[in-house]
């Protein structure tokens, strides 16, 4: 065990034990805010002949996912903090053999096989708040939900008049919540969160150990400067969250930047991990969470 790495994937929809860290595992985790699926590579080692079997069936084509679904959930970290990082359906899976090893690598998307199956009509012919729409939309995907504070105001204080709509339904969430510069994401532990475009989710954050980025807590090489915010590298860090405020300490950033610098909120994430290689890092896409260039507010219905 390579610095005290702890790993676990479980399963669900299948019979299969949890595997651990006794395996090779490697694994890259993106986190996206907006709609789309939050997405997962994972690759084992040398699973016995009926794991291999039950993970990786096959799938016809011609549909989108094969009964029963499989949904693996992934946590990671050290010895002494290990978090649930990622949860996903399998859409494929595979298994081939390399010299002396059986390599089975599966791809999974947060929600996937529920997501294509919620469908919605709704209709409302009075006055009705955009929350009550909001919510309505959101039930029929039949998951929890979450609103960060200014995004439960901005709610309330609109309302809507004659609306309908019919289709998918976390695409007529998208297409709704966007008129009022809202975005909607599906979480690592499956859950919905309402937030504002290109804010943070806890901009009263204050610059703790755990929201910090140094060299003397795992960051890794010289921050990469962007005009929207910054990249960083740092080794792994499976707590942070989407749209979280976080603060970066470097001499890089301090020379460079005025006033504001090194105040971001985590745009996007990718974590990767082996258990017998040496990745164990996290990448941040950080951008000032206090400053909104125009040219930056993302598209309604750019997916």
């Amino acid at each position: 065990m390579i610095f005290d790495r702890k790993i676990e994937l479980s399963f669900r929809g299948i019979e299969l034990n949890p595997i651990n860290e006794d395996h090779r595992i490697q694994f890259s985790l993106d986190k996206l805010d907006r709609v789309k699926f939050n997405s997962g590579s994972v690759t084992i080692y040398n699973l016995a002949e009926r794991s291999r079997s039950l993970l990786a069936r096959v799938r016809p084509l011609n549909r989108p996912m094969q009964e029963p679904i499989i949904t693996v959930t992934l946590t990671a970290g050290y010895r002494d903090k290990v978090v649930n990082m990622f949860s996903g359906d399998i859409v494929s899976a595979t298994n081939r053999r390399e010299g002396p090893d059986w390599i089975t690598v599966i791809e999974l998307f947060t929600n996937f096989a529920k997501f294509h199956r919620s469908a919605t009509n709704q209709s409302f012919a009075v006055v009705t708040p955009a929350r009550t729409v909001t919510d309505r939309i959101i039930a029929s995907m039949k998951i929890d939900v979450t609103y960060t504070e200014e995004a439960a105001a901005i709610l309330k204080k609109n309302k809507v008049a004659s609306f309908s709509a019919s289709g998918l339904s976390y695409r007529l969430a998208h297409e709704f919540l966007s008129r009022y510069g809202l975005g909607f994401t599906i979480e690592e532990d499956g859950k919905a969160l309402v937030y504002v475009l290109n804010k943070a989710r806890d901009p009263k954050a204050g610059k703790v150990t755990a929201n910090t980025f140094s060299p003397k807590t795992g960051l890794i090489g010289t921050p990469q400067i962007t005009e929207h915010g910054v990249n960083i590298t740092t080794l792994l860090r499976p707590e942070i969250r989407l749209l979280q405020k976080f603060y970066v300490e470097s001499e890089t950033i301090a020379g460079t930047l005025d006033g504001g610098g090194g105040e971001y909120m985590a745009k996007s994430i990718t974590h990767f991990g082996d258990t017998r290689g040496d990745d164990w890092f996290t990448e941040i896409e950080g951008i000032y969470w206090n400053i909104v260039p125009e040219d930056y507010v993302i598209v309604p219905g750019a997916l």
